[in-house]
């Protein structure tokens, strides 16, 4: 027979009635985000696959993310910071991404939208900061927010190296002497036959 004590269930319960409603609710929407995340073969987890960073977060109030990455050649970044509305727009969500060899950080500003772009980084560290506030006059529930970070890596295509101009010039030149050269022994060719012809 299992012996119940009454005080632990009631305490229990407690603990769960103590837990303000707001945070109930980052709980609940973070295993939920997990969970559709987490799906094997749904379109997050192809793309988190490949992805260098792939951060979705439900948060109560601000949250900052940081992230230190290497690029071990010159590569092209694909970053997309999206505002999840959920359950309201952030007031603020901004990504800076730096490099050693820059003095000021680029800014993504994606407040309330989803924003894609390009970069180019490396070779050598860099590094991705993600700052998140939650509007605070939500109707629905202030303070809340959600957003998402997909990081990706193209390698970068280099360009193809052309001839000099001088060798590239002398063989033009020396290509429309050749064709001139041959409608002049045609041309020539075809007038000794109209004077040779009875």
């Amino acid at each position: 027979m299992t012996d119940l004590n009454p005080r632990r269930v009631v305490a229990g319960r407690e603990l769960i009635a103590r837990i303000p409603l707001r945070r109930m609710a980052v709980i609940l929407a973070c295993l939920l985000l997990a969970l559709l995340g987490a799906r094997p073969g749904s379109a997050l987890a192809q793309s988190c696959a490949s992805a260098l960073v792939c951060d979705s977060n439900a948060f109560y109030s601000t949250a900052t993310d940081e992230f230190s990455l290497v690029a071990s050649t010159r590569e092209n970044l694909e970053i997309t910071v999206s505002d999840l509305h959920w359950p309201q727009s952030l007031s603020v969500l901004d990504l800076y991404i730096s490099t050693p060899g820059s003095t000021t950080p680029t800014l993504i500003q994606a407040a309330g939208t989803t924003i894609s772009t390009q970069l180019q980084v490396g070779p050598g560290a860099f590094y991705a900061n993600l700052i998140a506030d939650a509007d605070p006059t939500g109707a629905l529930l202030p303070d809340l927010g959600a957003f998402s970070l997909l990081i990706t890596v193209q390698p970068a295509i280099s360009s193809v190296p052309l001839p000099a101009a001088g060798p590239l010039l002398l063989g033009a030149l020396l290509l429309g002497a050749l064709l001139l050269g041959a409608l002049w022994w045609h041309g020539r060719a075809r007038l000794a036959r109209s004077i040779c012809a009875p």
